[in-house]
């Protein structure tokens, strides 16, 4: 058990069975300081010893959100030298794609001002606030920018030669699949994994519009990976379709 284990299990055990010895040792190992460490023994200070620890914890946990913005940090520089371009502009099949297809083209011009008010406001942040006030916002900053790649990859990779045709006397089967590779078969396996637990809270929330965006890109990578003779075992088919994808 770690440290920091052993710390919260201290810290959660009813206070009237704390070891206070145990806790004592713990208190001396974070703060070093050994004449708190007689002094709380001697007096039978088990509130002392709360106190210092569960500031211990407040000083950790600081400093593990340090380390963490300091990797974002670095990951939104990186993502801001291969930044897609702020519009491709429509696809000249813009209108004929499907609506989940063009939503992701509407999206994305909502996106970028978002980002860019974000980016402005850890400006700021970065002289005046702690790593802990900064991180909610990375986060946000760095969610948005997969998004908006996703969405262009979608959006400019879609054929629409590889889907049905909307009139019910075609079939429904499309008659020359996209071609991916084993790349993209990755990512969309990766994709699937990544957001059936984000999908489920969604509808768990009951936020139709949001399960719905969601589900719409989920079916086209399922789409994508069967059309390419990509399997899946029997439980995760059934996941998927309890979450509403059609795996037919």
């Amino acid at each position: 058990m770690t440290y920091k284990e052993q710390v919260k299990e201290w810290l959660s055990t009813d206070p009237n069975q704390r070891d206070l010895e145990f806790g004592a040792k713990l208190m001396l190992q974070g703060n070093r300081n050994k004449i708190l460490h007689q002094n709380v023994i001697k007096k039978s200070n088990f509130d002392k010893i709360e106190y210092e620890l569960t500031k211990i914890m407040g000083e950790e946990n600081r400093n593990n959100d340090q380390a963490v913005v300091a990797k974002m940090v670095l990951q939104v520089v990186a993502n801001e030298a291969t930044q897609p371009e702020e519009t491709k502009g429509k696809r000249a099949d813009h209108e004929t794609l499907p609506e989940a297809i063009q939503a992701l083209y509407e999206k994305n011009l909502q996106i970028y001002p978002e980002m860019r008010s974000l980016h402005e406001r850890l400006k700021v942040l970065s002289e005046t606030a702690t790593a802990t006030e900064r991180l909610p916002f990375l986060k946000r900053l760095l969610s948005l920018d997969q998004e908006l790649r996703d969405n262009w990859n979608l959006y400019d990779g879609f054929d629409v030669n590889a889907i049905a045709s909307d009139s019910p006397n075609e079939s429904e089967i499309p008659n020359e699949p996209t071609k991916i590779d084993a790349k993209r078969v990755s990512a969309n396996r990766k994709y699937l994994s990544d957001n059936k637990a984000k999908l489920a809270a969604i509808i768990q929330e009951q936020n139709a519009e949001k399960a719905t965006e969601l589900l719409d890109k989920m079916q086209i990578r399922f789409n994508e990976l069967i059309e390419n003779g990509e399997t899946f075992a029997t439980d995760q088919v059934a996941e998927l379709k309890e979450l509403g994808l059609n795996v037919e």
